[in-house]
């Protein structure tokens, strides 16, 4: 079982509304505990094991960090393997995925893991290499998501898409340079959405891999929108049609 440490009030909070098995030990300032009293209440209703600290202490295990005085321990949830996929899918009733083709900042990764929790999105894929990995900012930005939703880490996206095709998943992928634009698109059944990374968007491989390529319609003088509010567009427009 992997062990491993999260920090923020909100982030706290969701996994103790949640998922209070997963919290193994719950650190705070004790400074603060006036401020957390609601928090560490809940905590204690379940339990859950609680250890004085102070704000510098706290800090130090997230590289300095301000940890908003609280630190949990909790069971970490395993990814999912790339040899796993097909019998991952075949159990999703009309699956929403969204495949990120290398996120490189932390925040914009974070806010996307967001997104996917929200638009209760099925899983969501991302390569081993040359992306952010879940560090503490990322799940700080998250808000907690990153403990509810499935994450899916590959060797490979263009062969993780052929998978998906052959198991009926239709994938688009996003490109300003496309004709057509997401609104177009038939999200309705099996679909994964591809996003590119930050400023350059999907490789040229990956982009040939997909079934589709649409855009996102711009009105204004802005050329291009923050990667979490493209997933956010593309996964709730599938929503939209599938209620």
């Amino acid at each position: 079982m992997k062990i491993t440490k999260v920090y923020g009030k909100n982030v706290i909070l969701q996994l103790l509304q949640h998922s209070p098995e997963r919290i193994i030990e719950l650190h705070y300032d004790s400074a603060k505990a006036d401020n957390l009293a609601s928090t560490l209440d809940l905590a204690r209703f379940y339990g859950i094991t609680q250890i004085k600290s102070n704000a510098k202490t706290l800090a130090c295990y997230f590289d300095g960090v301000n940890t908003q005085g609280l630190v949990a321990s909790i069971k970490g949830k395993p990814f999912l393997f790339e040899k796993n996929l097909a019998e991952f899918v075949k159990n999703l009733n009309n699956p929403l995925i969204l495949i990120l083709d290398g996120v490189q900042d932390p925040h914009n990764l974070g806010a996307c893991i967001r997104v996917v929790e929200a638009a209760g999105a099925d899983l969501l894929i991302m390569p081993q290499d040359k992306s952010v990995n879940l560090t503490p900012i990322v799940r700080k930005v998250a808000s907690g998501a990153v403990e509810f939703i499935n994450i899916m880490h590959v060797k490979n996206i263009a062969r993780v898409i052929e998978q998906l095709q052959e198991l009926g998943v239709w994938v688009t992928g996003t490109s300003l340079e496309a004709s057509a634009h997401i609104y177009t698109m038939d999200f309705s059944g099996p679909c994964a959405i591809v996003l590119g990374t930050e400023g350059e968007g999907l490789r040229e491989l990956t982009a040939k891999k997909c079934d589709h390529l649409a855009n996102i319609p711009m009105q204004g003088v802005t050329q291009s929108l923050n990667l979490s509010v493209c997933a956010g567009i593309c996964l709730f427009e599938a929503n939209r049609q599938r209620l």
